[in-house]
């Protein structure tokens, strides 16, 4: 019942984009003099995407006879009419583009897809035009030289660092015979050697919801979320995330000492940070719901501290909630991010203390002493 009721709510909106009918915004594509105008509607370009709902929230966005005006003379209207088509409906029929056009739309940061439903798309693409059967088993050499001949140019194009790592075991790596080899050498090296980079010279990566960060990806924002809105079962998904997490503090680039971290942090409000242990792969850190300003101990029933054993694997996280409210956050001028036994002293030094009256928090195995790599405080603001 509800697939039905999904199905007839996007053929109802893919109407509405073909109709027309109450447009309230008019984009004119393409360079003269091929101009194409456009009809949209705000409020669903406003709540399908990020960029039109920055756009329109804009004080200096151009409105003219009730209507906004875009220019997008960059993008062809062919393009600018498939890109919309997914805003209202979610549809993208990709197996129906030619090669150029194709070609791109992947080059676009903006589809506002996951990177493997990009992948995807693309074998689809690839696989009508081909007219052959998604069936690595069933190749024949002739076929992988086919296949590998028509998604040559595409590939470089794929951002194939942003796919998670279950994704890319199930859904990239069974592909190996029709990916350039060094290629999955570099993914299965990234995905399995601890703080393994992703190689240079790579395209930016298309997640709307990427973070300003050298310690975590896309894939712990929702983890973050979903602690911080205390959902036990239901977890946030990457697109559902009602939190925008904005770097304040990194201490490799800003100093690593509490001066820095106050004059970067203080009197931002929430905030979360994250820890880097030396020579390892774990992470470890906390979230303070009121702000790093003032003197000694702060009361809060909110605050939680977390860890990773390995920060590329959130299933191995863990999570703690404070037990003994009182003792949740202590704010002072010249020491760094502490929260309840997790602490940061006036010279930098981290450690965990284990208290004979009762955790603070519960123990979810941080180290009792370790050293830092580098550690980042983000603000969090509700979207």
């Amino acid at each position: 019942m509800t697939s039905k009721f999904l199905a007839e709510l996007s053929n109802d909106y893919e109407r509405l984009f073909e109709t027309e009918i109450g447009y309230d915004v008019i984009i004119y594509t393409g360079e003269e003099p091929n101009v194409k105008e456009i009809h949209a509607h705000s409020n669903i370009l406003c709540i399908r995407s990020q960029y039109f709902r920055s756009a329109f929230s804009n004080e200096w966005a151009e409105k003219r006879d009730g209507k906004f005006i875009f220019r997008k003379p960059n993008i062809s209207p062919q393009l600018f009419n498939i890109i919309l088509r997914f805003i209202y409906c979610g549809n993208i029929e990709l197996e129906k583009l030619q090669a150029p056009l194709l070609e791109l739309l992947l080059k676009r940061d903006d589809l506002n897809l996951d990177e493997v439903e990009i992948w995807e798309n693309l074998l689809k693409w690839c696989f009508v035009h081909q007219n052959m059967e998604n069936d690595p088993t069933k190749w024949s050499g002739e076929n992988i030289t086919n296949i590998k001949r028509e998604l040559h140019k595409f590939i470089p194009l794929i951002r194939f660092y942003d796919i998670e790592p279950a994704d890319f075991f199930y859904k990239v790596y069974c592909y190996k015979d029709i990916l350039p080899q060094d290629l999955i050498h570099d993914l299965l090296e990234f995905h399995i050697v601890p703080n393994m980079k992703s190689k240079a010279n790579l395209p930016p990566s298309r997640k709307s919801n990427q973070i300003d960060s050298t310690l975590i990806g896309s894939r712990h924002i929702p983890l973050f979320a979903s602690w911080i809105d205390k959902k036990d079962s239901s977890h946030y998904n990457k697109k559902d995330t009602p939190y925008n997490f904005n770097l304040l503090y990194r201490s490799s680039r800003d100093g690593i000492d509490t001066r820095s971290f106050h004059r970067n942090c203080d009197n931002k409000g929430a905030t979360i940070y994250i820890v880097k242990i030396k020579n390892s792969t774990q992470l470890v850190g906390g979230y303070n719901p009121l702000d790093w300003n003032g003197g000694l101990w702060k009361t809060t029933a909110d605050s939680f501290l977390f860890n990773f054993t390995d920060k590329q694997n959130v299933s191995t996280a863990k999570v703690s909630y404070v037990n003994i409210q009182d003792h949740a956050v202590y704010c002072y001028h010249n020491w760094g991010p502490t929260i309840g036994n997790l602490y940061c002293d006036s010279n930098n030094r981290w450690y965990y203390k284990i208290y004979s009256e009762g955790e603070r928090y519960p123990n979810i195995g941080i180290p009792t002493r370790f050293e830092v790599e580098d550690y980042e405080v983000f603000q969090v603001v509700r979207k």
